[in-house]
């Protein structure tokens, strides 16, 4: 039996609106758009979207042209994230996962590493995933949590994105009791300013704790092509680009729905509530989109 998926485009805003422009950013061809040339490229851009083809590893929000994985197998369609599973400790940090607690604080980063892919590995079918070319996600690890630690824009764009009504919604479908004030019983709302001072305090923690450990990008990239090459996605590079290394990418779409897929993506990190019960987030792959500038 097929299946017709409904396409819903919302135009979330430009980062600058956000107040997260890069000057020295990837120029985007869409900086002049206007609002309903905007919404004709989402469109375009949301028909086109495709299953994905593997929900075994996930790739990163790279745009750049995919080659080959490194096993020498064709390019996958795949969910995306930060950094693909480079991500998962530095999430499960700031969220305050319970799973941490488990862990020995004082155990070599590696071991750390390993204990939070794995559990990953076990709760949604991932196994651990990575790019060549370099990966921002990755190699600014350290840097990306002290920028949410020290700039307000970030956590504020978060809030705002979250505060659409669809994203909250899908976010919280079959969990909407876990939002509700106990006397009340009314939604609250999914992210809110107390939550975004303890993922902004976690983030300043997190990114000394991964500088302490000696967080080295690459390293993680390189153990990940030699464990699981296949999960490693080999991308074009020009090298002839030193300040963008061929990166043309023109707008940030961020892809929810595909609830059917048995292994939707992915995070289950627990925010710890007082009062209230532990929080599901799921980062899962309707397109929402947000032009570089």
């Amino acid at each position: 039996m097929e299946t017709t998926l409904e396409r819903k485009v919302i135009i979330v805003g430009r980062l600058g609106q956000l107040k997260l422009g890069n000057k020295e950013g990837i120029p985007s061809r869409y900086r002049e758009a206007t609002a309903a040339e905007l919404q004709e490229m989402a469109e375009e851009k949301a028909r086109k979207l495709l299953l994905p083809t593997d929900i075994k590893a996930t790739g990163c929000i790279d745009g750049r042209k995919k080659l080959r994985n490194m096993d020498g197998s064709s390019p996958e369609i795949r969910l995306r994230r930060v950094g693909g599973s480079a991500s998962n400790l530095g999430v499960a940090l700031n969220a305050e996962a319970s799973f941490m607690d488990t862990l020995d604080p004082e155990a070599p980063l590696e071991d750390q590493i390993e204990a939070i892919d794995g559990h990953v590995a076990g709760l949604t079918g991932f196994d651990r995933s990575a790019h060549t070319g370099g990966c921002g996600g990755a190699n600014g690890e350290v840097e990306d949590n002290e920028a949410i630690n020290s700039n307000p824009a970030i956590l504020d764009a978060a809030e705002a994105f979250l505060a659409i009504p669809e994203v909250q919604a899908f976010f919280m479908a079959g969990h909407e009791d876990d939002f509700r004030d106990p006397e009340t019983r009314e939604l609250q709302p999914l992210f809110t300013s107390e939550l975004a001072e303890r993922v902004r305090e976690a983030s300043g923690k997190t990114a000394e704790f991964l500088k302490a450990k000696g967080w080295v990008g690459q390293k993680y990239v390189d153990g990940v092509t030699k464990e699981n090459p296949r999960g490693v996605e080999d991308l074009e590079v020009d090298h002839d680009d030193h300040k963008y290394h061929g990166h043309k990418e023109g707008a940030i779409l961020a892809v929810l729905g595909m609830k059917h897929i048995a292994r939707t993506m992915i995070l289950y990190g627990t925010l710890k509530r007082p009062k209230k019960s532990p929080k599901l987030f799921r980062v899962s792959a309707e397109a929402k989109v947000m032009p570089r500038h």
